[in-house]
């Protein structure tokens, strides 16, 4: 894998989703810092500081699911609910350890797009990453729903905690639940969240860079005069592009295959719990949230998918101001046809997708292809719960 050729901070990141990742153990800011002798004590004792909480982002969700296995074998109240989160917990942690064993790969994507030359005018920030900050308040609004509902579980099983003769083991038992509650939570609707925006944000960022080249070729088609140089400029851009896409894909295909394994085994398990779980009551509570839940997973689908497939419409789209240029010659009159049907032949047959494990790429298409799946499968398991 080429590496980029001067080591420079990441740019084309929002700066809070850079800080959302260190948060939760992937570093991807610029460690080369300046020579201890140039260091202050204040960066030094900064970067002793820094280099701690990443060993502890390491260890923590590690010794959770440790606890979170001990935890639901007996402390559990419903086997089911500790199988669904259990699923969760060991998805984000797979992921959690793949991206923290490929976050050089992962920065050196990053970079190798932001070293790319920008073309025509930039969005604003605020519009450019609107998509991005949006998924991360739902999954900020879902993480405080389900731990606010963690306490009327305490409610629920207070009664038998209290009859314990040791007061003791009941402060115990309700500060566990909170604990572990409170760490899926976090783990789950923020940690694996802002995952899938990096994922969501590289696509974005691909897309924009296709975008450009369509509007600089449009723009030639336009004028009916181009140069040779710029043509092949784009040409080469499309070529970065080609093997950085390549690259991302290697690090998130079985990323992407886990998520959407994980969505659709919990959409199988709410779809049960709705058909043998009573609507009345306190059961109403969970089916409520059990629902939001199903929408938040299928959310999260839809949003990789459309992002992705946007990606691979982009690329799509170069093809028909290419076509348009086949007939037009450059202003010196030079005949420019095989550079442009040598660009048309490496657009037509690039592979330029994100995809679920090699497997299938990743678009609309699959969006609804899973979708489909789940309702039949929902259907199927309400008819064999009825019966």
């Amino acid at each position: 894998m080429p590496t980029v050729k001067s080591a420079t901070k990441l740019k084309n990141v929002p700066k809070f989703l850079l800080i959302s990742l260190y948060i939760f153990g992937i570093n991807l800011q610029n460690s080369n810092g300046p020579s201890l002798d140039l260091q202050s004590k204040r960066q030094i004792i900064s970067e002793k500081i820094s280099r701690l909480w990443l060993k502890f982002a390491f260890f923590l969700p590690h010794g959770y699911l440790a606890l979170y296995l001990w935890w639901g074998l007996f402390g559990s109240e419903s086997m089911s609910f500790f199988a669904a989160s259990l699923i969760d917990t060991v998805v984000y942690m797979i992921t959690y350890d793949m991206l923290y064993s490929r976050r050089e790969s992962v920065k050196n994507v990053l970079m190798r797009l932001q070293q790319l030359p920008n073309q025509g005018k930039k969005r604003s920030q605020r519009n450019r990453y609107l998509s991005v900050q949006i998924l991360l308040w739902i999954s900020v609004i879902f993480s405080a729903s389900y731990f606010i509902y963690s306490f009327t579980i305490f409610d629920h099983s207070e009664d038998e905690l209290i009859e314990s003769e040791e007061t003791s083991v009941k402060y115990i038992g309700i500060i566990l639940k909170v604990f572990m509650w409170l760490m899926f939570n976090i783990f789950l609707y923020n940690g694996l969240s802002i995952y899938v925006c990096l994922f969501v944000h590289f696509c974005m960022l691909v897309d924009e860079k296709l975008q450009m080249i369509n509007r600089s070729l449009d723009a030639m088609l336009k004028r009916r005069m181009y140069c040779l140089e710029d043509l092949r400029k784009q040409r080469r851009i499309f070529c970065t592009l080609q093997q950085i896409t390549s690259e991302a894909n290697d690090i998130f295909a079985d990323i992407v295959f886990l998520w959407i394994g994980r969505i659709v085994a919990r959409s199988a398990g709410g779809a049960y719990h709705f058909s043998t779980s009573p609507w009345t009551g306190e059961g109403i509570i969970i089916q409520i949230l059990l629902i939001l839940d199903t929408v938040y997973d299928i959310a999260s689908l839809v949003i990789m998918c459309f992002y992705a497939g946007r990606m691979v419409k982009s690329k799509s789209e170069i093809l028909e101001p290419l076509t348009g240029l086949c007939g037009l010659n450059n202003v010196q009159l030079e005949n420019c046809t095989d550079d442009i049907h040598f660009f048309l032949g490496i657009v037509g047959y690039s592979s330029m997708a994100m995809t679920v494990w090699n497997i299938s790429p990743l678009n609309m298409n699959l969006a609804a292809t899973v979708l489909g799946g789940i309702g039949s499968n929902a259907v199927i398991i309400f008819q064999l719960s009825s019966t």
